[in-house]
């Protein structure tokens, strides 16, 4: 039911680069292709992605964390004051406000999708924060095999 797009870069120029290179139309949904996510929660990050100007898929890291949150909003993408109690996901649903963002793209390379959401969160647009279960990182191969041999874990 979605259309799916990937795309190289000729180098390594960040994730709004990337993003910018798939010339999708918001809304839409950018994930990060070495992560697996609780079932159930990619749908449902999905499907609040055209209710909001953006989003961020967000975990409670109780005494961690690099995410400002206040009652459902992104105030900060990467708060370096402290613990927040919530770290992002790569899960994001990309409505119109963080999608301008890509162009001109954010910053200097690396061009990260995270400086275009702060972008859209300092002018003033509704960025949400959407809780997800737990999520395993699979890009080590090591990772690869674990996941695909339960014995193993």
């Amino acid at each position: 039911p979605y259309q799916l797009r990937f795309v190289r870069q000729p180098e390594p120029l960040g994730s709004a680069d990337a993003v910018a290179r798939a010339a999708a139309r918001p809304p839409y949904l950018v994930v990060a292709a070495d992560t697996l996510f609780a079932e159930g929660d990619l749908a449902r990050v999905a499907g609040a992605a055209g209710a909001v100007d953006g989003a961020l898929a967000v975990q409670p890291t109780p005494g961690a964390g690099t995410v400002r949150v206040d009652d459902g909003r992104i105030l900060r993408v990467v708060d370096r004051d402290g613990s927040t109690g919530w770290t992002g996901v790569p899960l994001w649903p990309v409505g119109e406000a963080v999608h301008r963002r890509l162009d001109p793209l954010p910053g200097r390379a690396p061009h990260e999708l995270a400086d275009a959401v702060q972008l859209a969160v300092d002018s003033g647009a509704h960025v949400s924060a959407i809780q997800v279960g737990g999520i395993r990182g699979i890009t080590d191969p090591v990772d690869l095999v674990r996941e695909n041999h339960p014995d193993l874990r």
